[in-house]
């Protein structure tokens, strides 16, 4: 008889939890229509099923958090640039005063109808800053899997 090694099994279980999940994903309306417009986009010979497979065992991830234009003002840009292997859905932003304890501002871009796989948001700062505070801009980047990815920079 075969046993599988740990590993093996680990991995069979990754994909026993994606199939549950596409399973859920493709109930839910606004998710399956937004993978239907990408797959209507997509290679052809591509499977709506292989495709979100995909996509739930995979994180999108965030290339920059480009802080070289805010000084902490309002006004000032903040640049996010992130990808996944089938499309950002949304991006979360937040600026924390460490010092204070509290965030000072939030904001978050959905992207709707929009998703693809490589988004770019500059986002205005709309609060300034205590110049003596500790201030961190956290992002954080969804695909529409539901997977999460975090990153954040200290200033």
């Amino acid at each position: 008889d075969y046993e599988p090694s740990p590993a093996q099994e680990a991995q069979m279980q990754k994909f026993k939890e994606a199939s549950a999940r596409f399973t859920r994903l493709m109930q839910e309306a606004g998710t399956k229509a937004a993978y239907e417009r990408i797959l209507a986009e997509a290679e052809p010979g591509t499977q709506m099923r292989s495709m979100v497979m995909g996509d739930v065992l995979s994180a999108p991830k965030i290339d920059t958090l480009d802080l070289s234009l805010y000084q902490g003002r309002s006004g000032d840009t903040i640049r996010v640039l992130a990808e996944d292997n089938v499309g950002v859905a949304r991006l979360e932003l937040t600026v924390y005063d460490h010092t204070a304890s509290a965030a000072l501002e939030t904001a978050s871009y959905q992207l709707d109808d929009r998703v693809r796989g490589e988004m770019e948001w500059v986002y205005t700062a709309t609060v300034d800053a205590p110049a003596d505070h500790a201030i961190e801009v956290q992002v954080a980047a969804y695909d529409l899997a539901g997977n999460k990815v975090e990153h954040a920079s200290v200033m």
